[in-house]
């Protein structure tokens, strides 16, 4: 009798020092604009970041941070019904059952447009116009305006993005069927990429900032892009819908042309998108960003993970900005990948679910947790608590 007391009250402290809330895990930008698509990959819809599986079989492609999480039950931890959701799904009550996970997509199931949005808060300060550049719209004639995150000069047979559906919004309904599900007050969530602004964006314009505890941006663009050549290659190669280009891509100012920024409304302020996006969760924001890259100069001095750079990943105020020798999305190698390896696996586990606090020990390559750097290409620290 005693041994079974003396279990439960080991149980009992175990999970009292850990996070008793739901964990959203999010995607990036995604060309398929949907939450699944029908061919395997990670590029595959937005589910697949997180939880990539075979469409023959529908068996798992390969290992993610969150899966990892799931398999091993951390503290209890399972997937919710159902795991990967959209706007549409409808969730099973857990009985106030608050360890779970949601795998979420923040696309139309239909692939119908929108953009990040800002709940109406700002408007787009530029236009394409005839000949298909990019220009201010208050330095050249509207009758030469054609396109843009908020025109159209056909807007019954074209409408502008922003006439379409807000990642955020979508983001900020589903956080509210989470809570009412599972009777918890507050969520966690671990966001890819654009997902991260995704996330910043519902706290800053559609109310959920008091709704979220922890959030954790991996590989996300917390500040513009800014760098033509490598921009103006992603226009070439990437298989972006207009609407996607001047939707979510000028919220993120991916764009080969001038840096695009946005008016508020009220303060008239003029500046990026992103640089609007100052709203933190309640317990703290940490982020991780990865420097295998790729020479974005002639001196490859620009630490980048191949997509997005470390210094736009790196945010003032955060508790933790972490950098890693990781690329942006898988391929092949498990520790190599932002979404695969233990360290993220690891600092979600630590930080997020068991509250801990993480100093940064050991060689310079030791990122912690076990996970070691790649020699010939170190990180100056991989570490940084503000």
């Amino acid at each position: 009798m005693k041994k079974i007391i003396l279990l439960l009250l080991l149980f009992c402290f175990i999970f009292s020092f850990s996070s008793d809330v739901p964990i959203l895990f999010i995607h990036g930008h995604k060309q398929e604009a949907c939450p699944w698509f029908d061919k395997s990959g990670v590029n595959s819809g937005g589910w697949s970041t997180w939880y990539p599986q075979y469409c023959k079989d529908s068996s798992i492609e390969h290992i993610t941070s969150m899966i990892e999480i799931l398999n091993m039950n951390y503290k209890g931890y399972k997937p919710g019904n159902p795991l990967n959701c959209d706007i549409n799904s409808k969730l099973k009550s857990t009985n106030n059952y608050t360890r779970v996970i949601y795998n979420y997509s923040y696309y139309m199931p239909d692939t119908s447009m929108g953009v990040i949005g800002s709940n109406n808060n700002l408007e787009c300060d530029y236009v394409v116009i005839k000949d298909g550049s990019i220009h201010r719209k208050n330095q050249i004639s509207q009758n030469e305006w054609v396109y843009g995150n908020d025109y159209s000069k056909d807007p019954v047979n074209n409408p502008p993005p922003i006439d379409g559906k807000s990642w955020a919004f979508n983001l900020a309904k589903f956080i509210d069927k989470v809570l009412y599900a599972t009777g918890s007050s507050q969520v966690d969530i671990v966001a890819h990429s654009m997902g991260g602004l995704v996330v910043r964006a519902a706290m800053k314009y559609y109310g959920c900032r008091n709704k979220i505890r922890k959030v954790i941006t991996i590989g996300t663009p917390n500040h513009p892009f800014n760098n033509p050549f490598y921009e103006g290659l992603w226009a070439v190669v990437a298989k972006d819908t207009i609407w996607m280009r001047v939707g979510e891509n000028w919220e993120m100012s991916l764009t080969s042309g001038d840096l695009i920024t946005f008016t508020d409304k009220n303060s008239l302020e003029s500046k990026p998108f992103i640089e609007f996006l100052d709203s933190f969760p309640t317990e703290g924001l940490s982020t991780i960003a990865g420097n295998r890259g790729i020479p974005l100069n002639l001196f490859n001095t620009v630490e980048n993970d191949k997509v997005v750079t470390v210094s736009q990943v790196k945010l003032t105020g955060a508790v933790y900005n972490a950098v890693i020798y990781a690329q942006h999305y898988y391929k092949n190698e498990k520790e190599y990948s932002l979404c695969t390896s233990t360290f993220t696996t690891e600092f979600i586990k630590h930080w997020m679910i068991d509250n801990e606090e993480i100093e940064f020990t050991g060689e310079i390559t030791d990122y912690g947790f076990g996970v070691v750097g790649d020699k010939n290409n170190p990180t100056s620290k991989s570490m940084c608590k503000n």
